[in-house]
């Protein structure tokens, strides 16, 4: 039975001694330090003695849109988004990895709709991220891409951090197909993680932040096995299940929304969801917000002198003056 764990958004991951905290700061404008983040981010290994075995690495955010990393396959150190809507590893880097396993078990990996992934094969070599060390990752090694928003902003791969349920992982499922293969090598790498840590807890947290509005941006993390001190006291909170239970994604009912104090009708078209209840999906990979339209025009008609722009055949967007607030 394939382990399972679970995620804190605006939160943290917790393990005693292999801990591992990504703290997204903001970077002062006019030492752009990568042309592609704003946010950097120190990792410290829970437990360490006085940054003896800290390192460093960058968890960026472009403008808003891709929350980013860099980790290393076979050797070669490659930009990905961080996805938690999906459960594999893609790269994709302009220039190779080298020499490295290629079993040439080909394999699609699509995402949203359907309508738009990546193809490529399955391949296997050393990856590397923080403190954390794989000898033997499966990933996709990727030749053609219909995906925006990933390499045409310097980005050359993705990191899924989803669920290891059965048929999350296509590159776990292609492998287990295969009369004879040994399956054992075709885990994601969270899996990979926590499987190197038994007897610990496996979860995993985000605190996003905006990089991008005027307002500014406070300190966000990302954190594996530890919680963030912001929230530590999440720990002894009720968690929210699952729902649907053993879905393959990271999903959870909500149970209201509001906007100046009055109540937004929800509904939902998932199988046996509660009525006056939504569905929502939990997806760093999509940082922007998706709501039915009526839910949209719900929320944003409570903002004063807020206009709605909608033309035939495309999608809805609402005009929202800077000034304006709402609760």
């Amino acid at each position: 039975m394939p382990r399972t764990f679970s995620i804190l958004l605006l939160l943290s991951f917790v393990w005693s001694s292999s801990g591992v905290k990504f703290t997204f700061t903001k970077q002062p404008s006019g030492s752009p330090r990568n042309a592609h983040s704003q946010l950097l981010a120190s990792i410290n290994v829970a437990g360490s003695a006085s940054g003896a075995n800290e390192s460093r690495t960058e968890i960026g955010n472009i403008n808003d849109i891709r929350y980013t990393t860099t980790v290393s396959v076979n050797g070669k150190l490659i930009p990905v988004a961080l996805d938690t809507g999906s459960t594999d590893l893609w790269v994709m880097p302009p220039d190779g990895l080298g020499q490295f396993e290629n079993t040439g078990i080909g394999l699609n990996l699509k995402y949203g709709d359907g309508s738009y992934g990546v193809q490529g094969t399955i391949g296997v070599a050393p990856f590397e991220f923080g403190n954390f060390t794989i000898e033997r990752q499966a990933f996709l090694y990727v030749n053609k891409s219909t995906i925006t928003g990933i390499t045409d902003i310097g980005l050359h791969g993705l990191f899924g951090l989803g669920l290891d349920t059965r048929g999350a992982s296509p590159i776990k499922t292609k492998i287990a197909s295969i009369p004879g293969k040994d399956q054992s090598w075709g885990a994601s790498v969270l899996e990979n993680i926590f499987n190197q840590h038994p007897t610990q807890p496996n979860f995993i947290g985000f605190d996003l932040v905006r990089a991008q509005d005027m307002e500014g941006s406070k300190d966000g993390s990302f954190t594996i096995g530890e919680y963030d001190e912001n929230y530590a006291a999440i720990e002894h909170v009720p968690k929210l299940p699952q729902f649907p239970l053993n879905s393959d994604r990271w999903t959870l009912l909500v149970d209201v929304i509001s906007a100046n104090g009055k109540s937004v009708p929800l509904s939902s078209s998932i199988s046996k969801a509660p009525k006056n209840r939504a569905v929502a999906l939990l997806d760093t990979g999509a940082p922007s917000t998706i709501f039915p339209v009526d839910v949209l025009d719900a929320i944003f008609s409570q903002f004063p002198s807020a206009v709605k722009f909608a033309q035939e055949g495309e999608e809805v967007a609402w005009i929202v003056p800077c000034n304006a607030t709402a609760l």
